[in-house]
């Protein structure tokens, strides 16, 4: 089999309560962030990434990939410039297959203007995956702490659950591969006074949402709707191995009324949606409805709770 279910994008993550608490072990008061930030030279930002291979086309997986790492060092309001690979093949790729892959990886860092350093390879028994590491030029400019505002969701969620189905060959939502593999704007994170950014990965949107909470201290209500799911089938079809298990969040401060909400809550992303809280004492930018943002909820200053519900 080509493509893994249970190894498949930004898949095979701890659970995000012990993910919070090796971040307590290594002394942070809150949860990690997406970036660290380099402040001595620079400043630069960085992160690092491990993407399994999710597509048949290795183009697809490229473009997919990098996107995902280079979303971190975005939402630092940084500018990507550099990226190092380290690949682990699988028995999905054999010779020739190897030098596509490496070939369609390079080729993505080209188009999106970064520049590709150290290349490790090795060979492992899963799935084939990559590791990704960024570096960004990160630009000086000054951030108020989040206060009260508007959190908004960039694009809606699932997409990635959408290209799954499709590699799967049971749906033919070539829009879904087109959104994640497209080169990423940094139009969302620079279009606005933002007091915190953050982007939806392999935590869900519940992972997003609840390390911003616990990091400034915010109490967040959230309202989802259907409009805030990619296509209807990201609520009608079930895939288990895309969603993070309840237990995953628990004895977490997250509310969550309705089963839909759950869902769209707890779907592991790839490449996915941008987070961004507006405090209100800021203008709201008209780009954002030109870009199709919407509004995911408000928050006040608390103690980093998380209430969800279903508008529908």
């Amino acid at each position: 089999m080509i493509l893994d279910p249970a190894q498949y994008g930004c898949s095979s993550k701890l659970p995000f309560h012990e993910t919070l608490s090796l971040a307590g072990a290594a002394g942070y008061k809150y949860p990690a962030g997406d970036f660290s930030v380099t402040s001595q030279i620079g400043p630069y930002a960085h992160s690092i990434d491990k993407v399994f291979r999710c597509s048949a086309n290795w183009q697809v997986f490229a473009d997919i990939a990098l996107n995902h790492a280079l979303g971190d060092v975005l939402v630092a309001s940084a500018t990507p410039l550099h990226v190092m690979l380290a690949f682990e093949f699988g028995p999905d790729a054999q010779e020739a297959d190897r030098r596509n892959a490496t070939a369609a990886f390079f080729a993505a860092a080209r188009a999106r203007a970064v520049q590709v350093g150290k290349c490790h390879s090795s060979v492992g028994s899963g799935p084939t995956a990559v590791t990704i590491a960024v570096c960004g030029n990160r630009a000086t400019i000054e951030i108020d702490a989040p206060a009260d505002g508007i959190i908004y969701l960039s694009r809606p969620v699932g997409a990635f659950k959408m290209h799954f189905l499709a590699e799967m060959g049971l749906n033919d939502c070539t829009a879904a591969t087109a959104t994640l593999s497209s080169r990423p704007s940094p139009s969302f994170p620079k279009c606005a006074k933002w007091a915190a950014l953050s982007d939806v990965s392999g935590d869900g949107l519940a992972g997003a949402v609840l390390s911003i909470a616990a990091r400034f201290r915010l109490d967040a209500n959230i309202a989802l709707g259907s409009e805030m799911a990619f296509a209807p089938d990201v609520l009608r079809v079930d895939v288990d191995c895309l969603v993070n298990p309840e237990a995953s969040y628990e004895d977490l401060p997250l509310t969550i009324l309705s089963s839909d909400a759950s869902h769209l809550m707890r779907l592991r992303e790839t490449a996915g949606p941008f987070v961004g809280l507006l405090n209100s004492n800021q203008e709201t930018p008209e780009e954002l409805e030109h870009l199709g943002a919407m509004v995911l909820g408000t928050y006040v200053r608390g103690t980093g709770k998380v209430r969800v519900e279903w508008k529908d």
